[in-house]
């Protein structure tokens, strides 16, 4: 059976994938970048970005020869006011017009539990939910509520693990008495793939297609979700604090301007207003896809952590102070080099044997630089290149300075020195930055 999977590189995806394979499908894996690609002589790759796969000749070329389509495409957060229809709209409508078009009648639309006051992730996902159904009777929506990995974690799932593993306190929003229905993302990707890969005939079609609410077996608070995290992940048990809503919203207001941060709209309703199914959904769920969802907290009770997931857990919410400081420090640096007397420079420009005609240009210079790369990490546009370069610079800098006027490393308040531990929180930057 071929099978094109949009989003392939992704959190829930990339596990459906391995599914797929497992069965011995061909898989035609649409994505950004291939990195998180299994090479295989069973995947085709189509580096793609759905932004700009709106139209339905865009996407008929990939149906040829696949059988079902499931899409698992879609982002958190809009980098440009209109990402989310565009992502969650648009383009899976022009793919659900090429299915029409080219006798695709296997479509698996991976969506949300929630409600349109949850953001415009949740709104775009079920708008396109209620064409899917009008335009495609056969197609199949599944709508999870938190998904947890038995080996990483992404989105609102890395957030709360982050929260569980807060040294000294256990924090959560309001009361922490909000509900949620978490899942396995490897049970999930089961149910996806029978879902896609099913006899195939009219009426095995039509028992699987429709709305189904793929949550797992028992509905727990967000206190106790933390709490069973918190120790999964072996740490001490802490004093719970309760923080807020006002607060919350406020961070998550910050995060939207700045579009940065662990909060985001999504996130944000779902600490508000919790994230479950009604009653039944669960054993309806089992019984049209004949396969039952483990309990997450057997799971969580049972199962062993490794120092990966306390590394990650812990250093989750350290990504946007890193983040932060690293741009004011170059910023004001800039700043700092401009506004520089000579008697502040010119000891160590002489003694590295610059001409004195050359400080006040090279001063300037370095300093143009510095503020650069603080605007460049500013922007959060490509900041993996920019945190390279800020590497590069600080490493030459020290070098430099270091051979030529060796003096400087013994400088009172550590002079040369501190670039060190700047050094190794560039480093630490550079791993952290990526989210996948």
């Amino acid at each position: 059976m071929k099978i094109l999977l949009t989003g392939a590189g992704g959190f829930i995806a990339s596990v459906v994938l391995e599914k797929l394979l497992e069965q011995g499908c061909q898989v035609v894996a649409v994505a950004r970048r291939r990195a998180n690609i299994p090479v295989s002589g069973a995947v085709s790759f189509i580096q793609a970005d759905l932004q700009n796969l709106t139209r339905m000749e865009d996407w008929s070329p990939m149906l040829r020869g696949v059988d079902a389509v499931i899409n698992c495409a879609g982002i958190l957060r809009e980098t440009h006011k209109g990402d989310f229809e565009l992502v969650h709209f648009d383009a899976p409508k022009a793919l659900a017009e090429a299915c029409i078009q080219n006798g695709v009648e296997r479509f698996v639309q991976i969506s949300a539990l929630g409600t349109e006051l949850d953001g415009g992730f949740i709104t775009s996902k079920h708008k396109f939910d209620d064409y899917l159904m009008r335009a495609l009777p056969t197609a199949v929506v599944l709508r999870p509520s938190v998904v947890l990995s038995e080996r990483g974690s992404y989105g609102g799932t890395s957030l709360l693990r982050a929260l569980a593993a807060l040294p000294g306190a256990l924090f959560v929003p309001g009361d922490g008495d909000q509900k949620i229905q978490p899942i396995l993302l490897e049970d999930l990707a089961c149910v996806v793939a029978q879902a896609a890969t099913g006899a195939g005939d009219a009426q095995s079609l039509e028992q699987a297609s429709g709305v189904a609410y793929t949550v797992g077996p028992e509905v727990v608070t967000l206190k106790e979700y933390l709490t069973l995290v918190r120790r999964w992940l072996k740490f001490p048990d802490a004093r719970i604090v309760s923080v807020p809503l006002s607060l919350v919203g406020l961070a998550a207001w910050i995060g939207r301007r700045l579009g940065a941060g662990p909060l985001n709209d999504t996130v944000w309703g779902m600490l508000q207003r919790g994230n479950y199914a009604e009653s039944g959904a669960y054993e309806c769920s089992c019984e049209k896809f004949d396969y039952a969802p483990r309990s997450v907290k057997g799971y969580l009770q049972t199962s062993a952590s490794f120092v990966q997931d306390r590394w990650h857990a812990r250093l989750y919410l350290l990504r946007e102070p890193i983040w932060l400081t690293l741009v004011v420090v170059w910023l004001l640096s800039g700043v700092a080099g401009f506004v520089a007397q000579p008697e502040t420079f010119s000891p160590i420009l002489k003694a590295m044997g610059l001409p004195e005609f050359l400080w006040r240009p090279m001063v300037w210079f370095t300093s143009a630089v510095d503020l650069a790369l603080g605007a460049f990490l500013l922007s959060r546009r490509h900041m993996a290149l920019a945190g390279q370069l800020m590497l590069a610079c600080t490493l030459g800098y020290t070098l430099a300075l270091g051979l030529l006027a060796p003096a400087v490393w013994l400088e009172p308040l550590g002079g040369l020195l501190k670039n060190l531990p700047l050094l190794c929180l560039l480093s630490v930057f550079l791993v952290v930055e990526k989210l996948r």
